[in-house]
């Protein structure tokens, strides 16, 4: 494998900025035509549903994507057999995502299970064991092809929801099985590009044991990390109907974009700090510097988002968001804290800290659970906002506490 130099590092975010941040991108434009085509409930509805299917594609992914990366960038032979491993794993994660999703649609009255729109969205869901050959891509460190075919796709869905907004579509279950469909493509057309790459990997080796062991916790605390950020959205719409969610889900979406930046960077972080795993001085000294270096940006880039919040609701949502404008403020606080923390929890699934990954996760999801449960009630929507604030302040402080802990 190629050594992460500072030059290839910065090469990699820039290329994953590009790519996953015009997918980021993308998707909040797709959200902007759809808050303008559609009323406030369908919108929630949407939302909801994409948050649903979103946490399902962690469960599918399983933690075998951030398991195979680090075992295959500490031993590359492992790569093929541990690759097979994840197939199969994702396979079962799958079927087991599908009944989630089906489950869930036993207790809405407004989407039925036998809905054809969500049925194309749980048969999407397959694309996921595609992807699993990307792994390749993190290892080699190439990243160009990859964000091309992301950035592509997310073009490609915005002009899908808008062709149906423009034909008349208002069913926000279709626009949605629109939207997965057309990413179910790009994920296929990803895992057919990364064959290719792995065709010059080594034949012969064999997988470590403990592989689905260490998906199952990566997983579990993927899934519940993923829980925490959706869970807001869906708890409004439990408490507050499905109108605010609707209100919420730009907001929510803007949100995300800001997040993009420190994904990029733990991605591309994760097999160099793998690679540093043995040695916790060193792990922790880079991982402290990076966070550090993160905080440095993500808390100017707060305070400017202070005053800009009115303006941007107003011209790019409208009046009748105009109540969005403090949640959106509050999560700009909420996303300076996730820099930081980002690159410490990279750190810690890096150094195979799966269960103490875990166990902050956990904590972090009931933090979010409970103060949602008690400040939706009383502050509304801006409720929802400062629950996440609580949560990004406990996921920082636990990730550094976890390095301080370790001699």
């Amino acid at each position: 494998m190629p050594a992460a130099t500072t030059r290839i590092f910065l090469a990699g975010v820039t290329l994953q900025s590009l790519g996953r941040g015009g997918q980021a991108l993308a998707a909040f434009f797709t959200i902007l035509i759809l808050a303008a085509a559609l009323d406030a409930p369908a919108l929630g509805l949407f939302g909801v549903y994409e948050a649903v299917f979103a946490l399902v594609e962690v469960m599918v992914d399983g933690g075998s994507g951030n398991a195979l990366v680090r075992r295959a960038g500490a031993r590359p032979e492992s790569l093929r057999p541990t690759l097979r491993l994840a197939l199969r794993f994702r396979a079962a994660t799958g079927i087991l995502g599908a009944a989630v999703v089906l489950g869930y649609t036993a207790f809405d009255p407004l989407v039925p299970a036998s809905h054809p729109g969500l049925l194309i969205c749980v048969l999407a869901l397959a694309s996921h064991l595609a992807t699993t050959r990307t792994a390749v891509y993190h290892l080699k460190l190439r990243f160009g092809l990859p964000s091309i075919v992301r950035f592509a796709t997310a073009l490609a869905v915005l002009a899908v929801v808008a062709s149906m907004v423009a034909a008349g579509a208002t069913d926000p279950i279709w626009l949605l099985a629109g939207a997965q469909a057309t990413r179910a493509a790009g994920n296929l057309a990803l895992g057919a590009f990364a064959g290719r790459q792995l065709r010059e990997w080594p034949r012969h080796g064999a997988s470590d044991p403990g592989f689905v062991r260490e998906c199952l916790a990566l997983g579990a605390g993927g899934l519940v990390r993923e829980g925490y950020g959706r869970i807001d959205l869906i708890l409004v719409r439990a408490l507050l109907g499905t109108a605010a969610a609707g209100l919420y889900t730009p907001v929510r979406k803007a949100f995300n974009l800001a997040l993009q930046l420190p994904s990029f960077i733990g991605i591309i972080a994760m097999p160099a700090l793998a690679a540093r795993a043995a040695d916790n001085t060193s792990l922790r000294a880079d991982c402290f510097r990076m966070a550090r270096r993160l905080t440095l940006f993500s808390v100017p880039a707060a305070l400017v988002a202070m005053p800009l919040a009115p303006p941007f609701v107003d011209l790019a949502l409208g009046p009748a968001f105009a109540e969005t404008v403090l949640p959106l403020r509050i999560l700009a606080w909420a996303a300076a804290l996730v820099f930081p923390g980002s690159i410490l929890t990279t750190g810690m699934v890096a150094q195979g800290a799966a269960r103490a990954a875990l166990l902050l996760a956990l904590t972090v999801l009931a933090i979010t659970a409970l103060a949602n449960l008690a400040l939706l009630p009383l502050c509304g929507l801006a409720g929802a906002a400062i629950a996440r604030l609580l949560a990004e302040a406990a996921a920082l402080t636990g990730a550094w506490g976890y390095f301080r802990a370790r001699p």
